[in-house]
């Protein structure tokens, strides 16, 4: 099988990804996928993962997911980030 590659951004490319605030290290995306994956406790596959981020976004800052390469139906069913 050839590989495929999932692409989980914090907002389209005609957005602007926002900074989580002070003192957050991480931008508002990376701090709600940190917050929703709940050190591995999420439960739900890669669309419900992106889905339940955006809830904790603004509105005009919506997560993006993208493939590249084969599709794999078996990857996008699994939980995130599980190999």
């Amino acid at each position: 099988m050839l590989a495929s590659v999932r692409l989980l951004a914090a907002c389209g490319s005609k957005q602007k990804a926002l900074d989580g605030g002070t003192p957050q290290e991480n931008s508002l995306f990376t701090q709600e996928l940190l917050r929703v994956w709940d050190n591995g406790h999420f439960d739900g596959n890669y669309d419900v993962f992106v889905k339940k981020i955006g809830e904790f976004m603004p509105a005009e800052h919506t997560p993006q997911q993208d493939y590249l390469g084969t599709p794999d139906p078996g990857y996008d069913a699994q939980k995130p980030f599980t190999l």
